[in-house]
């Protein structure tokens, strides 16, 4: 996982995004429980976009924030959805619906957590 993600890395400095999509999706298929699993995720959606595969590097992040909601990469991952969103190109309207969805996602999870904490008060207070 991690030689993948490093490989990746490379191609991405040589401007190689084909190459480095390729081993990213790899590594990830391969290790998907690798400690650099959304690490992949997310350079390959970034790969996938520079090489004009909007629609898969928006699956590619929607799965990155589904599968790995509390990983350290999230925020980047937000913060990378919000700066091509504000570009205004309208190639980018993928951006739009990652946001959504990971507004979706956070609001999905805060009523969840909310849920268990009163759960958790009512069994307490009987």
């Amino acid at each position: 996982g991690s030689a993948h993600y490093w490989l990746g890395e490379l191609y991405i400095l040589e401007k190689n995004y084909r190459e480095a999509a390729l081993i990213f999706a790899e590594g990830f298929q391969k290790f998907p429980d690798s400690i650099k699993a959304a690490e992949m995720l997310f350079k390959l959606s970034q790969s996938l976009y520079q090489v004009e595969k909007t629609t898969e590097a928006c699956k590619t992040m929607e799965k990155l924030i589904i599968d790995f909601p509390k990983n350290k990469i999230i925020p980047q991952a937000k913060n990378q959805i919000v700066k091509h969103n504000s570009l205004g190109c309208a190639h980018l309207n993928w951006c739009g619906r990652c946001l959504f969805l990971c507004r979706v996602f956070l609001n999905l999870y805060f009523l969840r957590s909310q849920h268990r904490s009163l759960d958790h008060s009512l069994l307490h207070h009987r």
